[in-house]
């Protein structure tokens, strides 16, 4: 094996930028070459007792400066030219360029809190880049606490990953930068195996809200003979043209997209790609303790209670003014069938429904959030289950 130490050519010479990455490879060729204690101070001249001790230091140190020297382009001479030992030299480059001054701390912040992950771009380096950002806060003496840079994490990244950052959310306080980091790797590196690119991801498909019976496979979407229905070739009665066309008023599920036709399972309230807005449509809210209607009309089981505020994302107010249970029909490889939403409470002036994923996890079973969808692992539970609708979608109820 080769065992040639490391030098100091195989690392591009400082130039002046991007100090931080240069003076981490210089640390790391100082000490494989066992002179890092001379350059951090760790061992001074004065503390060396013995004639031998003293010259070994001193040859260390020299040593140490010409290959810290040798690392340097010539515009940045200067600053270490008149340097009397590897330790001066040192230090004079970290005042320099990680002088702790409000205007380096300012412009680091503004760079850390600004950098944005474009649609398309590497998520590896976009990570890299903001932990840069972070070290580099840390040594003018402004550091980032971890939740800090968790939550930058996720507000810089692309629309795209907004999926994975809705399930983050909801288990918000067991966040740390080394699960973060893994789940983004993890979905980065399913997003390549599945074709990659915004195309494959939640950003441009209709996403489903689903739960998984893993005992029953879904059966095959095309179908062969007649239709019950109208006796055409080709398809299921469920997915009958002339039976959805008489339903229309009541179902909206012609434009339902189904994610991956080889998941095993039925899928509960597919999501339309209609986008028009209705005060039907429920949506997925990561932060809701409850899930909540603004109509009582569809509500069984339901019971008044004194008004009680509820506060909105907007800083708004409104009252809950009873809860109840809510029937949905739930489209599935089978044909529709039913399912109950409990204990949803009901706020007249609420603009949307809203099915809250704390509470789901709460009550029946885990939820996660995939590149095509959002899924529900309701296996092995009796009962009543509690099912929803994704993003801009509409339910039969």
């Amino acid at each position: 094996m080769d065992s040639a130490p490391i030098t100091a050519a195989r690392i591009n010479k400082f130039s002046g930028t991007n100090f931080h990455t240069w003076k981490v490879k210089m640390q790391m060729v100082l000490e494989e070459r066992d002179l890092w204690d001379v350059v951090s101070g760790e061992v001074k001249l004065e503390n060396c007792t013995s004639n031998l001790d003293q010259a070994t230091f001193k040859w260390k140190s020299r040593k140490a400066l010409a290959i810290i020297c040798l690392a340097m382009e010539d515009s940045q001479l200067p600053l270490v030219r008149s340097a009397k030992d590897a330790h001066d030299a040192w230090s004079r480059l970290e005042g320099h360029y990680e002088k702790e001054s409000l205007a380096n701390k300012l412009f680091l912040r503004r760079r850390f809190f600004t950098t944005m992950m474009g649609e398309g771009d590497d998520v590896l380096e976009h990570i890299n880049r903001l932990k840069t950002l972070a070290e580099q806060l840390d040594a003018v003496g402004a550091p980032v606490s971890e939740d800090e840079l968790v939550i930058t994490l996720l507000a810089s990244l692309s629309e795209s990953y907004q999926f994975l950052i809705t399930a983050l959310e909801s288990r918000a306080d067991s966040l740390t930068w080394e699960l973060v980091t893994s789940r983004l790797l993890h979905e980065d590196m399913k997003r390549k195996e599945q074709g990659g690119g915004i195309e494959g991801s939640a950003h441009s498909q209709a996403q489903a809200f689903m739960s998984r019976d893993n005992k029953r496979k879904a059966r095959p979407m095309k179908k062969t003979g007649a239709c019950h229905k109208c006796g055409k070739q080709g398809h299921w009665i469920a997915e009958c043209p002339s039976r959805i066309q008489e339903d229309a008023g009541r179902q909206r599920f012609q434009r339902a997209n189904i994610a991956q036709e080889e998941e095993l399972g039925d899928y509960l309230f597919s999501v339309g790609g209609d986008k028009t807005k209705s005060s039907n449509m429920w949506l997925v809210d990561s932060g809701a303790t409850q899930h909540k209607t603004n109509s009582k009309r569809f509500m069984r089981n339901y019971k008044d209670f004194g008004p009680v505020d509820v506060h909105l994302a907007d800083d708004g107010v409104v009252q809950a003014i009873g809860k109840g249970d809510i029937v949905m029909s739930m489209k599935t490889h089978r044909g529709v069938k039913k399912g109950v939403l409990t204990d949803v409470w009901h706020i007249p002036k609420l603009s949307r429904n809203l099915f809250s994923v704390g509470r789901f996890i709460k009550d029946v079973g885990p939820v996660t959030f995939e590149v095509d969808g959002c899924f529900a692992d309701t296996k092995g539970l009796s009962g009543n289950s509690a099912n929803s609708k994704e993003k801009d979608c509409s339910s039969s109820v």
